[in-house]
């Protein structure tokens, strides 16, 4: 597999990707809105199938410079965990979110994330 998945730079929002030997980071910024949710759910898409092929069983995601996700980017990535609970349980991967505290929306939509997946997630 390669990873050659190109990372999202638009005015607003930007992603890079940094793949290690053991996990992967996905660092997300500025603000996630209508004009990125379908370039952010194949990038999603992306990086689970690159996952899978390299036999990662953690992804971190820097959201701490992330200002906003609107509803349709957030449901992407409850589209992504979704496919990670469904896989079966010894090719499954761990997500672990990196948020700002100081951000309220950040600090409820993590924590139903985690709620939802808790077997996968995890959020600093």
């Amino acid at each position: 597999m390669s990873a050659a998945i190109e990372p999202l730079a638009t005015e607003a929002f930007q992603t890079n990707i940094v793949w290690n030997e053991d996990h992967v980071l996905l660092e997300l910024s500025g603000n996630a809105d209508l004009r990125v949710w379908r370039e952010l759910g194949r990038l999603l898409k992306d990086m689970h199938a690159e996952i899978l092929g390299r036999g990662l069983q953690r992804v971190v995601v820097d959201v701490t410079q992330l200002e906003f996700m609107n509803s349709s980017c957030f449901k992407s990535v409850v589209s992504w965990l979704t496919d990670i609970i469904e896989l079966a349980p010894d090719h499954q991967y761990r997500v672990h979110f990196k948020s700002n505290p100081a951000t309220l929306w950040q600090r409820r939509s993590l924590h139903a994330l985690r709620s939802f997946a808790l077997m996968i997630v995890s959020v600093e």
